[in-house]
């Protein structure tokens, strides 16, 4: 996609990374381990000062105005939902660093835990079953 990024496997992470490096925007799973997306979210807002404002961006499989609330609440700019749409990717990046965007590089894994991951991938997929599950029956 033209950008370098940064992966971290769980909140507390996350947030260690962001202090250790400059970022032009955030894109936060809000069911992470350790510190929800909203916590993140709301430390990342707390730890802010002067001008330079970073885009906060919701990765969920959430879709209800309450979810967008609750995200905008903790100070987050907007929300993506699973399963994510590289075209939906793609604008939202174009939106929020326009021309600032870099050359593609290898992302940078803060830590690699493949239970953990394997784990959130499960339980999403857990969760997005129910969900097509009871759309399915309520036809």
């Amino acid at each position: 996609m033209g950008v370098d990024s940064v992966a971290a496997a769980s909140g507390a992470q996350a947030l260690q990374a962001l202090a250790q490096q400059r970022v032009g925007l955030v894109l936060l799973d809000c069911c992470m381990p350790q510190l929800s997306g909203y916590e993140v979210a709301r430390k990342i807002r707390e730890r802010e000062c002067g001008p330079d404002y970073l885009p906060i961006i919701a990765l969920s499989v959430e879709s209800s105005w309450t979810h967008l609330e609750q995200c905008m609440d903790c100070g987050m700019d907007g929300a993506l939902m699973k399963p994510l749409h590289l075209d939906k990717l793609r604008n939202l990046l174009h939106v929020w660093l326009g021309q600032k965007t870099l050359r593609p590089t290898r992302p940078a894994v803060v830590s690699y835990d493949p239970l953990l991951l394997a784990s959130m991938y499960h339980r999403d997929l857990k969760t997005e079953l129910a969900s097509l599950y009871g759309a399915v029956a309520r036809m």
